[in-house]
């Protein structure tokens, strides 16, 4: 990971027309949970994320690379929000997924 002060890990499930959000913050001890949906639109995610480094700060947010491209990539970027799109591949995953 990363050894900046992260304060909150949000992770992005990214779909052609909405954003499902979960987080991972100290106050649930690194606990996943679902936040929300939201449009994918590039107004909706500024907001979003406007809030989100209100309330935790330092962020980290990661997407798994898809056909939705690196366009939202470049707009966390460019608000200051460290961002990576992880390939599929190294996804680790457990016996039982299919």
């Amino acid at each position: 990971m990363h050894s900046e002060n992260i304060a909150a890990y949000i992770g992005l499930d990214v779909h052609k027309e909405t954003l499902a959000v979960a987080i991972a913050a100290p106050e649930r001890l690194g606990e996943v949970r679902y936040y929300g949906t939201i449009n994918n639109e590039a107004q909706a995610v500024r907001r979003l994320f406007q809030k989100l480094q209100g309330l935790y700060g330092n962020i980290l947010s990661c997407y798994e690379a898809g056909p939705c491209g690196f366009g939202l990539y470049h707009q966390l970027t460019a608000m200051n929000i460290k961002c990576q799109v992880i390939a599929p591949s190294r996804i680790p995953k457990s016996p039982t997924d299919r």
